[in-house]
Order: C-alpha cells, then sequence, then structure tokens
C-alpha cells in the first residue's frame, strides 16, 4: 500500500482500516517503525498507544498518512525487532 510506505518514510502517524484475524475490521492510529517481507508477505513492524504491534498489509482495507510525526526510535534494526516480535 502507498499510503502506509509514504508514512513509514515521511515518519507520519498512519490511520489504517485493519481486519485482524477472525474480528471485525477497525480503525486504528499507529506509529509505523518500518515495512518488512517475510514468505512473499508484508508486514508493518508499528507501535500503537506505546506497544509494539504488527500488522500484516493483505489485512489492511484502507490507509490514510495524519500530519503528526510518528514517535520511534531515531535508529531502526528491523531484522532485530523482527526476530524479537517472531519469536
Amino acid at each position: 500500500m502507498i499510503e502506509v510506505r509514504r508514512a513509514v518514510l515521511a515518519g507520519h502517524k498512519l490511520r489504517i482500516h485493519y481486519a485482524a484475524a477472525g474480528q471485525t475490521a477497525r480503525w486504528r492510529t499507529v506509529d509505523p517503525i518500518g515495512l518488512v517481507t517475510v514468505r512473499d508477505r508484508g508486514y508493518l513492524l508499528a507501535t500503537r498507544s506505546g506497544a509494539d504491534r504488527t500488522y500484516r498489509l493483505s489485512r489492511m482495507l484502507a490507509a490514510e498518512e495524519l500530519p503528526e510525526t510518528a514517535q520511534r526510535p531515531n535508529r531502526v534494526d528491523l531484522d532485530r525487532i523482527w526476530r524479537e516480535r517472531s519469536a
């Protein structure tokens, strides 16, 4: 999704309409950290209300880049973050 990529690169908050497995889609506002691809699936690594979150891109029904700056670390090691979250 181009809006997701744009928000990640710009360092802006992101509003996503997301359908978690077995749940009704809801709008969420997240602080994007980065994008990873694992076994041909794309994921957004983010935080929501300070908690680590991982969102599968194929479950996003819509996305909107917000003008607010995302809260995220200055340096990001996506490989390390993915290993920690997928363990």
